[in-house]
């Protein structure tokens, strides 16, 4: 049994991440009233996210941690990993195609909003943060697992030297 794993790793790191994302709204309901602990996370995804009340996602009064488009990206790229082992195995070797791919819908929402072609919305800035976040797995999910993989085995096989010099 391989208690190593880098996949599971990147998997249940995502998941936690996306959990926090959404615990605002419902570490609120326990808080009574003082709201300390919601503070405490929605505080620490401020380095990340700007946080616009309109325009991020409320449940129960409460905002989520990020806006929507962030909102997007980051559940976009948790479930990019959580398909990942049911992808093809085809390597991307245009890799500014394919990031390309996924920052043109979002750039040219902000770009048409900032223009006033078009308004953005909750729902195009999700639609378009989660495109973005798929390509994004797409292309750093098998890079983490080759690096977590190499960096592993270069540790054990340092270890093994250290251990036999030893011996």
């Amino acid at each position: 049994m391989r208690i190593f794993n880098p996949y599971r790793i990147l998997l249940t790191g995502t998941a936690l991440w996306c959990m926090m994302l959404i615990a605002p709204p419902f570490v609120s309901l326990v808080e009574n009233n003082t709201h300390a602990y919601s503070r405490v996370i929605t505080q620490f995804f401020s380095p990340v996210c700007h946080q616009l009340d309109d325009r991020s996602f409320h449940l129960f009064g409460m905002k989520f941690a990020v806006c929507s488009r962030c909102s997007g990206i980051y559940f976009g790229f948790f479930l990019g990993v959580l398909f990942y082992p049911f992808r093809s195995r085809k390597n991307f070797s245009r890799t500014v195609a394919v990031w390309t791919i996924g920052i043109i819908p979002m750039l040219t929402d902000v770009a048409l909003d900032v223009f006033g072609l078009h308004e953005s919305t909750l729902v195009t800035r999700l639609s378009t943060g989660l495109l973005f976040g798929i390509v994004a797995s797409i292309i750093l999910t098998p890079l983490f697992l080759d690096a977590v993989t190499h960096l592993f085995h270069h540790s054990s096989t340092i270890q093994g030297i250290t251990h036999e010099s030893k011996a």
